[in-house]
């Protein structure tokens, strides 16, 4: 269970937050042009695309850092040049009912939506309109979520043609195989267009044999994660575990490209148009809609549910919620851990003459 609370962002383990979004929510890209020039200023346009696996969140988000770096290095480059061309990170989610609702069950669509509700607020938050006496302006750096339904072969590249976007950053091949195909041509096609593709790895251990062996063509068999749990234990144990990114630099960066805006007098405003999160009622219409009839039929016959789902939806389904229940457990350890969410939790269930004192999990 602790996977869930590290790898929120897979598939079915999304997050929760309570707010609402419109459907025709645009995304507003701001671009800031110096008070002693003239021309209107052009904005170089970077693509995170969060895909879903693992990847809907902003703190340690290899994604959004590698693009952060790019910016930097555009603007070091610019500066040098006297050019005044900004650069704005464009994150971007494509919902593909097919990949992402077929088949789901209610609580993992529930977590989807709470996750991409807390990520849109989260980014949100970076871009919000910074006051001061004298003027207002959002920051330059990046732009809010963009939220939009369809093939991710299809959307991806289009987006970048429409925004003229230079590059594109996108994590590593999902192990689910409809996305990974997905991922793999939408890439293609990026190439094609001459769009930079930039792929980053959320592996906690990316020296390990199978992980390399994973991008080398024709690799050796021995190369193959250990099927067997001791033996790929003896392996795993002794390679060092991967750092995390420094997001930190991020909301940094971004603060700085609000507090610059202040500083200047002229805006050129870019619309991206975003379909907005769903509301919940349509995604779980969605995935009915998707979902082969057989599944449904037997769905409204037998109930069915996840363990601790309660509790799982309820309290980390939000980025902030798993940064704070994993501060938690290294701070309290696993088992008054364990004990405090599972144990004592809605699934509990009394110990047999206990008198009601002692419970355990029903699923001990």
């Amino acid at each position: 269970l602790l996977f869930h609370v590290v790898c929120i962002t897979s598939h079915d383990n999304s997050r929760v937050l309570a707010f609402t979004t419109t459907n025709t929510a645009k995304a507003k890209v701001t671009s800031i042009a110096s008070s002693s020039s003239s021309s209107s200023l052009g904005a170089t346009k970077s693509l995170v695309w969060l895909t879903g696996h693992e990847d809907l969140r902003l703190n340690d988000h290899g994604g959004f850092v590698n693009a952060l770096l790019e910016a930097r290095k555009s603007n070091v480059k610019n500066d040098d040049t006297n050019n005044n061309e900004s650069h704005v990170i464009v994150p971007v989610f494509v919902l593909d009912p097919k990949i992402h609702l077929k088949s789901k069950s209610n609580a993992s669509v529930t977590r989807l939506y709470n996750c991409l509700v807390s990520l849109e607020k989260e980014i949100a938050s970076l871009t919000t309109t910074t006051t001061t006496s004298s003027a207002s302006s959002s920051s330059s750096l990046i732009a809010p979520l963009v939220v939009r339904e369809g093939q991710a072969a299809w959307v991806i590249p289009s987006l970048a043609n429409e925004i003229k976007a230079s590059s594109c950053h996108v994590i590593d091949d999902d192990v689910v195989s409809n996305m990974r195909q997905s991922q793999r041509l939408t890439c293609k096609l990026l190439h094609d267009m001459d769009v930079k593709v930039y792929r980053w790895s959320d592996a906690l251990r990316p020296t390990a044999p199978w992980a390399a062996a994973s991008e080398a063509a024709g690799a050796a068999t021995t190369a193959i994660m250990p099927s067997f749990f001791p033996d790929y234990c003896n392996i795993a144990d002794v390679l060092p575990v991967e750092s995390t990114k420094n997001t930190v630099e991020l909301y940094s960066a971004v603060a700085a490209a609000a507090q610059s805006s202040n500083n200047n007098n002229q805006e050129e405003e870019t619309m991206i148009k975003s379909d907005g999160v769903p509301p919940l009622s349509k995604l779980l219409d969605l995935a009915r809609s998707t979902t082969p009839s057989a599944v449904n039929e037997f769905r409204s016959v037998y109930s069915t549910f996840e363990p601790y789902e309660k509790v799982i939806t309820d309290k980390w389904t939000t980025e902030r919620g798993v940064q704070k229940a994993l501060q938690e457990y290294c701070h309290d350890g696993k088992t008054e851990f364990a004990n405090k969410y599972f144990i004592a939790s809605d699934c509990a269930v009394p110990v047999s003459g206990g008198g009601g004192r002692n419970i355990r999990s029903k699923y001990a």
